[in-house]
């Protein structure tokens, strides 16, 4: 090997410190693009949640950023307006409903992940036949105490399921008919 060759190789191998800060730089960029489309969805930089109280059937939306609560909403439901007065005594016991992510736009499922569509069924039945106020009274009774009893919102599937086929037994020959207790179906436990 000749001395010139030597060089050549020895030249090869040394960057100068502008090629090494573009590098620095590129490196940097990789890392943090992977980061970020690869972070978990429970990643919480800026997130939002939904949150039901299973004891009155309040709604809370809550909103973080950098792990800091920047906003919180609390909304009453059919469910908590047709208990009245009885709901506003009551401590809340909140479940996690959902929970969105900056750049995702699904939730993780939790065991509550279905009651904020539960309650929206329960509007829709309500208004397909008028229901008594007792009888209103009676549905969120039940739907609040199998949340609570079960742990968890899948045994209201069958309760709201057979609560419109009630309504539609009902009101296929009379539209007017009022929804009464004595007409709701029982909450047997499945």
């Amino acid at each position: 090997m000749t001395t010139q060759q030597i060089t050549c190789y020895g030249t090869v191998g040394v960057m100068t410190f502008k090629n090494q800060k573009l590098w620095l730089v590129v490196l940097i960029l990789i890392v943090l693009i992977v980061f970020i489309f690869t972070m978990p969805s429970w990643w919480k930089l800026c997130y939002r949640c939904e949150d039901v109280d299973i004891k009155s059937g309040r709604i809370r939306h809550t909103r973080y950023l950098f792990y800091c609560k920047i906003s919180e909403k609390i909304d009453n439901t059919i469910l908590t307006e047709a208990l009245g007065e009885s709901a506003k005594d009551v401590q809340p016991d909140w479940r996690r409903v959902s929970t969105f992510s900056l750049g995702i736009r699904h939730s993780t499922h939790y065991v509550y992940h279905g009651a904020i569509v539960q309650i929206r069924l329960v509007g829709m039945i309500w208004q397909m036949s008028p229901f008594s106020d007792e009888a209103k009274r009676q549905v969120a009774r039940t739907i609040l105490d199998k949340w609570q009893a079960d742990g968890h919102c899948f045994g209201v599937d069958n309760y709201i399921r057979d609560l419109g086929r009630i309504v539609g037994r009902k009101t296929k020959f009379d539209s007017e008919a009022i929804i009464s207790v004595a007409d709701l179906p029982s909450a047997r436990n499945e």
